[in-house]
């Protein structure tokens, strides 16, 4: 019971995240942002660790993969995750994403070598069904040229996602220590970005990490850390299974709070609800019905 209600309160504190990161980017720019929201999260998780101090013993293997997730997810898969939300919106952004769980189980098809089944096939088919018809429900003409170009970044983070949720899962199993991992993923993503904010004039010219910026970003990092530490420790207490589908609630969670609060921002659609409805039924059907 207690991982099913951490996976259903991830999915909501992180779509709280996004849509208070989508109005605070109308006056600043995404990378500014993903600087000041991974800060905020290592600012609030090495603290923690620190003085709760984990109890397992030292596993240099386990550490190893979660530098490989966080280099992964947080890391460039935020970085592709605000770009294609500034290019394609929030809620075909966070559809389209919702789908790492299918590279996840495509990447483990190929690389640990599972059989693909029956109901494996069905999700796919309704996951490529709900990204077809949230593309086509997009109206606006003059939008649909970057729109589209959005949607590819927006499949770009949700492929390295997958592939960073796989090495979490591995990493625990070798290490398990969740705020371990959390804390590692976060460390390695800041130092990914920083190292982009050094050697990069354009990026250097463009971001602000300063008073202004963290007053924007804040809430949204204090969001998606918790959101992590709660996804791990869903991990950690149930089957990834189970676990997996009710973190995609998210989309469903961006959806209904872009209606209530960005209104001036963006336009929902029935077709754009209906795609992302038949993308977390195909997410669903794959993760819990993979093994049957």
């Amino acid at each position: 019971m207690m991982d099913a209600v951490l996976a259903f309160s991830t999915g909501f504190i992180w779509a709280v995240g996004i849509i208070l990161s989508r109005k605070s980017l109308s006056n600043s720019n995404f990378f500014s942002s993903i600087m000041v929201i991974t800060l905020v999260g290592n600012i609030i998780i090495w603290p923690m660790l620190l003085f709760l101090n984990p109890k397992t013993t030292f596993n240099v293997y386990g550490l190893i993969l979660f530098v490989l997730a966080g280099l992964f997810q947080p890391g460039l898969a935020r970085l592709l995750y605000f770009k294609g939300m500034l290019k394609a919106g929030v809620a075909p952004n966070a559809s389209i994403f919702a789908t790492y769980p299918l590279f996840s189980t495509l990447l483990a098809i190929f690389l640990l070598n599972e059989q693909p089944t029956f109901f494996l096939w069905i999700g796919i088919v309704l996951v490529v069904a709900g990204a077809i018809i949230i593309q086509n429900s997009m109206h606006n003409k003059d939008a649909i040229k970057s729109a589209k170009s959005g949607l590819l970044i927006s499949a770009g983070a949700s492929i390295v996602a997958g592939l960073g949720f796989v090495f979490k899962k591995v990493g625990l199993n070798a290490y398990n220590e969740p705020l371990v991992g959390v804390g590692v993923s976060y460390l390695t993503s800041m130092i990914l970005y920083t190292f982009m904010f050094a050697i990069s004039l354009r990026i250097r010219s463009q971001t602000s990490v300063d008073s202004k910026a963290l007053k924007l970003f804040w809430k949204t990092g204090l969001c998606l850390v918790m959101g992590h530490m709660f996804a791990f420790y869903a991990m950690q207490f149930g089957n990834v299974s189970v676990v997996a589908p009710l973190l995609q609630t998210e989309p469903l969670f961006v959806l209904l709070l872009t209606q209530l609060y960005l209104k001036d921002y963006e336009q929902l659609s029935r077709r754009l609800a209906f795609g992302t409805l038949l993308i977390v039924l195909g997410i669903a059907i794959i993760t819990v019905f993979r093994s049957l």
